[in-house]
């Protein structure tokens, strides 16, 4: 989503972060995997593993995620399910009595400690995408922008953390919606090292003069450096880029202190 991304192969892949004791947290991150339904069962996408007692995000049978604690005590999410190949923002907040989980910023379920004593298995190694004592349990797909933090956020604040690590998504189309974002899109300039257009229509771009590509908003960027320099981007005389009627230009800009 944002210039690097965690790909797991579904067998043997994790991460492991030292020993951990929370009494309060939140875990958010980007998710992606082309499993679904009942294949997502156990694949981990966070845990933390104390030995006696483990506490684990995961998928489950229903396609979608939950929480799974020591003894098969769960608290799972099956009004949705994750789209095959399509990212998803979760959010899994715990504020000492009651767990929240929020997909795509929203909040989707809430429960308390009571279903299944959470407190003493909040200690361990952690662990991403995977457990390395349960075969099976290992998430195939992609993770992004992870995040732990050692208290709970709060909605205003989950809304945020999902604006700031958006990057670029695919499209999803769900019944009509009112944005057609790939529809008409003749020109896309990443930047990410070349002006080479990423919209399917060949409309490759040629930096002249002192353009460099640096980190933007969303991975890398074009730097440019006033008029001094002369530097810019020419793009093609091409059909697909001559507008006879509508037309509509969107970029991020950031103008330098002076200039």
């Amino acid at each position: 989503l944002r210039g690097g991304v965690m790909s797991f192969d579904g067998q043997d892949d994790y991460i492991s972060i030292p020993e951990l004791e929370l009494k309060e947290y939140s875990f958010a991150a980007w998710v992606k995997t082309s499993q679904t339904g009942g294949s997502l069962n156990n694949r981990r996408i966070f845990m933390l593993d104390g030995g006696e007692h483990y506490y684990a995000i995961q998928g489950n049978v229903g396609g979608g995620f939950g929480i799974y604690v020591t003894e098969q005590m769960e608290f799972n999410e099956y009004d949705w399910q994750f789209v095959s190949n399509v990212w998803t923002h979760i959010t899994v907040t715990f504020d000492g009595s009651t767990v929240k989980i929020y997909k795509n910023g929203e909040l989707t379920e809430t429960g308390g400690t009571g279903i299944f004593g959470i407190n003493r298995a909040l200690r361990g190694e952690a662990r991403i995408g995977g457990n390395a004592s349960f075969n099976g349990g290992f998430w195939q797909g992609m993770i992004d922008e992870a995040m732990l933090f050692n208290r709970a956020l709060t909605k205003a604040e989950v809304a945020q953390l999902l604006k700031a690590t958006t990057g670029r998504l695919e499209p999803v189309v769900v019944g009509q919606p009112a944005e057609r974002l790939s529809e008409g899109l003749v020109g896309h300039y990443p930047f990410e090292g070349d002006a080479n257009d990423a919209s399917g229509k060949d409309n490759h771009g040629t930096a002249h003069g002192q353009v460099d590509y640096v980190q933007g908003v969303i991975g890398r960027a074009a730097r440019f450096y006033g008029i001094d320099n002369r530097g810019y981007v020419q793009v093609p005389n091409s059909k697909t880029l001559k507008f006879t009627d509508m037309a509509t230009i969107a970029l991020w800009l950031r103008i330098e202190d002076g200039a």
